[in-house]
């Protein structure tokens, strides 16, 4: 249902443009016949729209969305759950990202980049209140306007984004020490996804995997999830997945015939030259004098 331009979604959205296209929504400019406004109606895409993972964050992110109340984050007027390709209904903002902005103005004056920092802020310290926090907060994802700042404004944002960052540090930190059960269910996926990766044959054909790779298969951001691996095991995701690889390395060099070649290619290596440095720095051994001083 992707093509939808010129239809009418519950016979009252009109979609007009495709505006944005997100990891697992596209989002569409629309009229609202019955409100007579202009709305954004982000839609879950069909190769999500089935699948009762991503469901369940759709319909989670539009509860979230729903239960916060701040100027400077978008409304929701309805959603819509009950239709092969879910949707939410939402303000339409009129402006560019954040991203477009600077690339656009740069260089930003400092008190421009306050100014925009504080607005960020304070809308993150609302979600924050109500218990949510936004795992993706980038320029892409933060809508600019013209709307005028007054001069009182403009003084109390900047007076108060040490206290907000510092609160946004507190809370961004806490969460790791809160929500301990659901960050070990992540580290067990993580952990699941390494073995699929290995013990399979998506090292052979795609390489070596990336951070980027297992923080998308637990419907992560790298970043975010970089910190909770770090804040859970005391080791980056890099770390951690070099670990594995030398681990399973060993095994194979003690456990099986396979010949070095053999074992990098398996591993993900393009070249066997680069398994055995990769193999000799965290070992201090080739490979090969690996399996001679085991054997």
């Amino acid at each position: 249902m992707e093509n939808i331009l010129g239809t009418k979604l519950a016979d009252r959205y009109l979609i007009e443009e495709l505006v944005g296209v997100g990891g697992m929504c596209n989002v569409y400019r629309a009229f609202d016949a019955e409100a007579l406004r202009t709305v954004a109606v982000k839609m879950l895409r069909d190769e999500y729209a089935a699948d009762e993972e991503y469901l369940r964050r759709f319909r989670n992110e539009s509860r979230a969305i729903n239960a916060l109340s701040h100027p400077n984050i978008v409304k929701i007027y309805d959603v819509v759950l009950d239709v092969p390709n879910p949707y939410l209904v939402m303000e339409y903002v009129s402006g560019i990202t954040l991203k477009e902005y600077v690339e656009r103005k740069k260089p930003i004056p400092g008190k421009t980049a306050a100014n925009i920092a504080g607005l960020v802020l304070t809308a993150l310290q609302c979600a924050h209140e109500n218990g949510i926090v936004h795992r993706d907060v980038k320029p892409q994802n933060i809508m600019v306007t013209e709307r005028p700042i007054d001069g009182h404004s403009k003084k109390l944002i900047c007076r108060n984004i040490e206290l907000l960052l510092d609160y946004c540090m507190r809370f961004y930190d806490r969460q790791f020490i809160t929500r301990k059960a659901a960050n070990r269910d992540v580290l067990t996926k993580f952990e699941e996804e390494l073995d699929n990766y290995f013990f399979g044959n998506t090292a052979a054909a795609n390489g070596l995997p990336s951070v980027k790779y297992f923080a998308e298969r637990c419907f992560l951001s790298p970043n975010y999830f970089g910190d909770l691996i770090k804040k859970e095991t005391g080791r980056t995701p890099q770390e951690y997945i070099q670990a594995k690889i030398i681990n399973m390395a060993k095994e194979e060099l003690l456990g099986t015939t396979k010949t070095v070649n053999e074992i990098s290619y398996g591993l993900g290596f393009q070249y066997s030259q680069h398994f055995n440095r990769y193999f000799k720095r965290s070992t201090g051994m080739t490979p090969n004098e690996y399996r001679k001083a085991n054997a």
